[in-house]
């Protein structure tokens, strides 16, 4: 399967934007996100579809991040996030340690997207965990928002946690926030992305642990991994539309189909 994220990110930065008074349609447009993608449930964008839109989204970057940033440190990022995805959430946060729930994490991340890579190594004292972009550089934030909400889920079990924090990014006005959300200071400007963290904390036993309980969560998070899709290709997109718009009925399908297909993806005839 080709690399994908779920379109629920798009449509969450979007969602924003539109509220700034941003032409959304003609951004969408232009990184060749059809409407139907975006709001196909459980739809998902091709990795060059989510590169380009990460690109495109950088010249507002200044307005969302700094929102984003402030509701995540006042609501939570692991609730805002279980909202969206709850097998996930389910599975990580019900575990019987923090290292359990690392693992889980980088082996089901693909529920939200699997575009970039995240490498996790051990030795006898600390955890690193790298994140390697493989998207655009400048205005990424996607090392900073999975490093957050790893950090927020190990601290539902793990109160006092604490850790290393290196970035990429250059510092600017966010990085007061950034720190305010881990409650420590970050490095940044470095050569990687890395977030290292104390066994002695991962390792220590999550109290709150539900075994039958974890069962069901994740057979529920398997269940929806499988159910990922291949992102369309274009003609496989236009087929799906096609057949959508047959289903509706032959009077109105077969009189309409070309004009829905075309608004659909955004095109013109």
């Amino acid at each position: 399967m080709g690399q994908s994220v779920s379109n629920q990110i798009a449509r969450s930065i979007l969602g924003f934007l539109q509220t700034q008074g941003v032409a959304v349609q003609s951004l969408v447009a232009q990184c060749g996100i059809s409407r139907y993608e975006l709001d196909k449930i459980g739809g998902r964008l091709s990795a060059a579809q989510h590169f380009r839109f990460i690109q495109s989204c950088s010249l507002y970057q200044v307005q969302w991040i700094g929102a984003v940033l402030e509701n995540h440190i006042q609501h939570g990022l692991t609730t805002l996030t279980y909202a969206t995805y709850p097998e996930l959430m389910g599975v990580c946060l019900n575990q019987a340690d923090g290292s359990a729930s690392l693992q889980s994490y980088q082996q089901y991340r693909t529920v939200i997207g699997d575009c970039d890579r995240m490498l996790i190594t051990r030795n006898d004292n600390h955890t690193r965990i790298e994140y390697i972009q493989e998207g655009p550089r400048k205005n990424n934030m996607s090392a900073t928002g999975n490093f957050m909400l790893i950090f927020d889920i190990l601290r539902q079990s793990i109160p006092d946690l604490r850790g290393q924090i290196w970035l990429e990014s250059p510092r600017d006005a966010r990085d007061s926030r950034i720190e305010a959300f881990f409650r420590q200071s970050c490095t940044f400007e470095q050569g990687c992305n890395v977030l290292l963290l104390d066994n002695a904390q991962l390792d220590r036993p999550n109290p709150c642990f539900n075994q039958p309980l974890f069962q069901g969560q994740l057979a529920a998070l398997q269940q929806r991994c499988a159910q990922i899709g291949q992102p369309l290709s274009f003609s496989g997109l236009v087929s799906e539309l096609i057949e959508q718009t047959l289903r509706r009925g032959p009077e109105e399908g077969e009189r309409h189909i070309l004009p829905q297909v075309c608004a659909l993806l955004g095109m013109s005839r």
